[in-house]
């Protein structure tokens, strides 16, 4: 959707934010470095670093761009048709060092390879399962998290816009944050009083920035 309206096959103003599940809450895992010391502990690693992920210019793309800015180690990131392929790769230690992946896909993938490392959180929240993992943000990473919201042309009537917009924020409420987090791992804004047009607007714009700021990378990618 952002790289889209930057592109200008997308007309940004024909759209408004209806819901929102929020960030995807996904653990940043590596078969190299430690839990304790989290992703610094990647810093003076002898491998020539590599992150998998899926697409150029992604979320997961940009947020290795900014690890390894952060730590001050090149990190080639190579896309997959999948995230599960990226992190079966990882696990198997066949030429992927890093992903992202669930709180479950990492249990289950730690089960084959004991190696594995949960080395940050890639979202606003620590994980109850993990509280001793800190967030990206917490270990002075700014990336784009991956985000999901529900937008609506803004031609819909504004009756009917409303009364859609009521029913899916009720039902989030309803089903409540931890339910939510347990059965999709995203993190909705509406538990953190932030109304959907806010939280749209910011990941909007923090997408942006990212993709403005490793233009060259991504153009180098391809």
């Amino acid at each position: 959707y952002v790289q889209n309206t930057m592109d200008n096959l997308l007309n940004e103003t024909d759209y408004v934010p209806v819901m929102a599940l929020g960030d995807a809450c996904w653990f940043v895992a590596s078969n190299q470095g430690n839990e304790q010391q989290g992703l610094r502990s990647l810093y003076g690693n002898r491998l020539d670093l590599v992150m998998g992920g899926v697409g150029i210019g992604t979320a997961a793309h940009l947020t290795s761009m900014e690890i390894a800015e952060k730590i001050n180690h090149p990190i080639r990131f190579v896309s997959f048709k999948s995230g599960a392929e990226a992190n079966i790769v990882l696990a198997g230690e066949n030429g992927v060092h890093v992903s992202m992946m669930s709180s479950n896909e990492f249990t289950n993938l730690k089960t084959r390879n004991p190696r594995l490392q949960r080395l940050a959180v890639h979202c606003e929240r620590r994980l109850p399962e993990a509280p001793g993992v800190a967030t990206t943000k917490q270990q002075g990473i700014t990336a784009p998290y991956v985000f999901n919201t529900i937008v609506a042309n803004v031609n819909m009537p504004a009756a009917k816009l409303q009364e859609i917009k009521v029913i899916l924020n009720n039902a989030v409420v309803a089903v409540g944050q931890d339910q939510i987090l347990a059965m999709s791992d995203f993190n909705p804004p509406n538990f953190r009083n932030q109304s959907v047009d806010d939280y749209h607007k910011e990941k909007v714009r923090v997408m942006k920035a990212a993709l403005i700021k490793h233009r060259a990378g991504i153009e180098a990618a391809k």
